[in-house]
């Protein structure tokens, strides 16, 4: 995808010249231009900025990328988020909004390039919309010493990271099926403060539930290892043989060289690394997103109409804690039931603009529709449903179901035959998977009485739900097709 020149028309659609309309960072503060544009329209713009700054149309290969990762680039790049999300703006009013229709997804999971495809591809032929917080900082939201606008040189592995990210999610961006949407507490420092404090007061239970998972499946503990260690490796070279020298004393001269060559390599060839082992500029933060807090997913939730969605078994953890545990007047337990007896076909080893080809073929759309409807009854008071509304549904999903089975067959004739072709499939034999597709609709929906408060404190009470009445676990462990 080219990015414009600076004489081209903008690709926001306003009509100015892309150097007047995009680049005119001098004072940030001073882009007015950015009032008429929509959420779409900035998140275009800064994708095109991020291929033209960093060279992305210029290079074959993701190692060719690194070049272009200077602390003066990220720097300037930061100045043109802060120009598109300044302090003023009102993020309301461009976020979707309740009451549209959309089956709408907010992810709750983490924000890591290589599990892009299993937490957007594999349910994106499931709902309308799926909402991705924004990976990048907003340098209005960050103290001197770790702006990226101030100080660069510490977000050059983050900024490959981010880049990754977003590059694999560019297909789904452009074709309106997800939206990056700002952290709503980057323009509302008291929303911010709020909710920091409902996560800090359920940190003990927060924590129980990280070392459980941490025991059950080690999985993130070692990707958060692998981050790491390219940064301790990367420690001055005498730094490394006086620590060589300290863990095993016993070693020749020779098996240290060894050792430390080896260390080099590891440097080298991480993806997400860009310096050289005595690069001044070596500090790098290392930042871990896992979309955001239950508190501020259950506020962006009601805010948008959306419904929070996880594969994380932490966060599901933490997002079922939050959830009306009385079941004995639940009508919909019939068919909360029904999708829990049921196992779903996810995309898996596919590329991105292959998935992405399948929604815009208009695959599963059928089971969509199926799913919108229910979830416009769903959003509707409880009281005011028929008693055998669950019921009805249950049965209505099993016959809906057969008719996708039917659909994930001819789906899969496909794979086969783009896999003859050689394009669009990694490997037939896991080109997808199965898994659980948990919905879970309790009876007073998900609810923190503190997020209630924060919402009607700054929007008209009508138009936002009490609580968030559904939330979806995507469970593919352990289960294959």
């Amino acid at each position: 995808m080219s990015s414009p020149g600076r004489n081209d028309p903008c690709p926001c659609g306003s009509g100015i010249k892309y150097k007047k309309c995009c680049l005119n960072n001098e004072s940030s503060r001073g882009f007015n231009s950015r009032l008429f544009y929509s959420l779409d329209e900035r998140t275009k713009i800064l994708y095109y900025e991020m291929v033209s700054t960093f060279g992305i149309n210029k290079c074959k290969e993701w190692n060719d990328i690194k070049k272009f990762i200077t602390g003066e680039r990220i720097s300037y790049f930061h100045k043109v988020i802060a120009s598109l999300w300044p302090p003023d703006t009102n993020l309301a009013s461009l976020l979707p909004k309740p009451g549209d229709g959309k089956l709408r997804a907010l992810f709750m999971g983490r924000h890591r390039p290589d599990l892009v495809l299993q937490n957007i591809a594999r349910y994106a032929l499931y709902t309308d919309e799926i909402l991705v917080l924004f990976p990048f900082q907003n340098p209005w939201c960050i103290r001197s010493e770790f702006n990226p606008i101030e100080n660069p040189d510490q977000y050059k592995s983050y900024m490959l990271h981010n880049i990754d990210f977003v590059q694999r999610l560019a297909p789904w961006i452009f074709s309106g099926h997800v939206k990056l949407i700002p952290d709503p507490g980057d323009f509302d420092h008291q929303l911010r403060l709020k909710t920091w404090e409902m996560v800090k007061a359920s940190s003990e239970a927060n924590k129980k539930i990280m070392e459980n998972y941490r025991e059950e499946d080690p999985e993130d503990y070692d990707y958060m290892v692998d981050r790491v260690k390219p940064f301790i490796l990367g420690a001055p070279e005498e730094y490394l043989r006086t620590s060589i020298k300290k863990w095993n004393p016993n070693l020749t001269q020779e098996q240290t060289e060894k050792l430390l060559v080896n260390m080099r390599e590891t440097v080298q060839n991480d993806p997400y690394t860009v310096y050289e082992l005595n690069d001044p500029h070596r500090e790098q933060l290392i930042v871990s997103k896992c979309g955001t807090s239950v508190e501020m997913g259950l506020y962006i939730s009601n805010l948008t109409g959306a419904y929070m969605y996880t594969d994380w078994k932490p966060k599901w953890d933490l997002i079922s804690s939050i959830k009306d545990k009385d079941e004995n007047t639940n009508v919909w337990t019939p068919l909360t039931k029904a999708f829990q007896n049921l196992d779903f076909r996810f995309l898996n080893n596919v590329t991105p603009q292959f998935a992405c080809s399948l929604r815009g073929d208009g695959r599963l759309e059928i089971f969509r529709t199926f799913l919108r409807k229910t979830w416009v009854d769903i959003n509707k008071e409880q009281a005011s449903l028929s008693s055998s509304i669950g019921n009805n549904y249950a049965d209505e999903l099993k016959s809906e179901y057969v008719k996708a089975q039917a659909e994930w067959d001819d789906i899969d004739k496909n794979l086969i035959q783009k896999m003859a072709l050689g394009t669009g499939v990694t490997s037939i034999g896991g080109a997808l998977a199965t898994g659980g597709m948990n919905w879970e609709i309790p009876a007073g929906g998900f609810i923190i009485s503190g997020i209630t408060n924060l919402l009607t404190s700054r929007y008209d009470r009508k138009r936002f739900r009490v609580s968030s009445p559904m939330s979806v676990f995507i469970d593919l462990r352990d289960k294959k097709k």
